[in-house]
């Protein structure tokens, strides 16, 4: 079994969801497993409204992982549960799968997480279509579960991404009434750090999340949307003066900018554009996170396939 990149201290979670009419039946062998001790009890099954499907019998669910590490008998345990969701499960249209990657990978250090967002939005048309395919029957809904960041983010959170701050003054700055809706979500890394001393810490995660991602029961796929994650963080420590200049210049001459908390922003942005097969800028990215000449066609591939997950059973 592979193993991912990532260091000692480095820590990644899982959400993923999906409708069953067998809630039931799931946790009882959720339950025997953790019993056996072949899954760690902190695999916990619980309701996802959004999930939910008129004409599709069950309702929404989702299963959150523990913390992970390094360790590939996290991994084990992930193909058990994907091998029980095949079971009991179906995938809504509505249905995504949530990575959580500890903001420990950062280093503490604040021009890393800047740089990742800077490679993330220069990239995140890119990125879509590998993590859902065609914008045809899967998560129709994107722009309100995932808004695309390189649209909603404003011109003075753009000029924050330039700014050699604290991770504390960067995250109170750049969040300040933005929400966490989008394509990258920070939430969680900020409340960390603003109920540090407080009981309320127990309540989040001191995590970035990506919200892109369709599910899909694939554990070959999710191993790929893990990694390439990983990738893209290692590249954004390791992002030169050029690079950097490159995507600002790029970001602040967007052609378009809406703003996230217009109501309508679902009928004023064309998500299709984000699903677009453009091979010549996924081969580019591909070089760019990946030296190993495999990783880099494995990725092509899974980018110029249509679809990366289950068409929803109706």
């Amino acid at each position: 079994m592979k193993k991912l990149n990532l260091h000692k201290k480095d820590t990644y979670g899982i959400e993923i969801e999906f409708v069953t009419k067998q809630i039931p039946v799931l946790q009882q062998e959720i339950d025997d497993l953790i019993t056996k001790k072949k899954l760690h009890p902190g695999w916990i099954l619980k309701p996802e409204k959004s999930c939910d499907e008129y004409g599709m019998e069950g309702t929404g669910q989702e299963i959150n992982s523990p913390i992970m590490n390094y360790q590939k008998s996290w991994l084990l345990e992930l193909k058990q549960v994907l091998h029980l969701l095949e079971q009991y499960t179906m995938i809504s249209s509505k249905s995504a799968i949530h990575f959580h990657i500890g903001s420990q990978i950062f280093e503490g250090r604040t021009r890393y997480l800047q740089d990742f967002i800077l490679l993330w939005c220069y990239y995140e048309d890119i990125l879509y279509r590998f993590a859902n395919g065609e914008y045809k029957t899967i998560r129709k809904a994107t722009a309100y579960y995932a808004k695309p960041m390189n649209v909603s983010i404003s011109d003075e959170q753009i000029q924050l991404l330039t700014k050699s701050l604290s991770m504390w003054e960067f995250l109170s700055e750049f969040l300040e009434g933005f929400g966490k809706i989008f394509a990258i979500n920070l939430s969680p890394c900020y409340f960390t750090m603003k109920y540090q001393n407080s009981a309320e810490s127990k309540c989040y995660k001191d995590t970035i999340e990506a919200r892109i991602f369709s599910t899909t029961y694939d554990y070959s796929l999710i191993y790929a949307y893990l990694d390439m994650l990983l990738a893209t963080i290692e590249k954004a420590k390791h992002l030169t003066d050029q690079e950097r200049e490159a995507y600002i210049q790029t970001l602040t001459h967007r052609p378009q900018y809406i703003d996230p908390n217009n109501l309508m922003v679902f009928e004023k942005l064309n998500m299709e554009e984000y699903f677009r097969c453009r091979s010549e800028k996924a081969e580019e990215f591909s070089k760019l996170i990946y030296q190993d000449e495999k990783k880099q066609k494995q990725f092509m591939k899974i980018y110029t396939d249509k679809t990366k997950s289950y068409d929803p059973l109706f």
